[in-house]
């Protein structure tokens, strides 16, 4: 709840997301709670601070990556803050702050994004994929 808050302020944080298509279909919770979390997910893809682009199984993946989430600070007064990469294992989490490696992962992160669906193609899937696969038993 907290982390949905800073996309919420009267300043928010821009957010852009590349989900692989499969995390719509492995279930979490029943199917009700499926059905509700994707609803949801296409409710806040419709807001101008988030751009949620879905990856689909049809296509080749471009590259084999981890799960990472690359912060990007930007310029703040005379001083530019470097990027900064987070991943999550099993039992630990780690951050990159170096550019050779920061900057990697963003060519990643741009490649995937253009193998991705565009942001209205991508909320249609997620409809699709809420009605077609969770909604069955509500």
């Amino acid at each position: 709840m907290r982390r949905q808050q800073v996309l919420e302020k009267e300043s928010p944080l821009n957010l852009v997301i590349v989900l692989d298509e499969s995390v719509l279909k492995r279930q979490y919770g029943d199917e009700s709670v499926m059905y509700e979390q994707l609803q949801s997910l296409a409710t806040q893809a419709d807001r101008p601070n988030i751009t949620l682009r879905i990856l689909p199984l049809r296509v080749p993946h471009p590259v084999s990556a981890e799960s990472f989430v690359i912060f990007s600070f930007g310029p703040k007064g005379k001083a530019i803050l470097h990027d900064v990469v987070a991943a999550e294992g099993l039992k630990t989490s780690f951050y990159i702050e170096n550019q050779q490696e920061t900057y990697l992962h963003l060519l990643v992160f741009n490649t995937l994004l253009e193998a991705a669906l565009d942001a209205a193609a991508s909320r249609d899937l997620i409809i699709h994929t809420a009605e077609s696969h969770w909604r069955r038993s509500l």
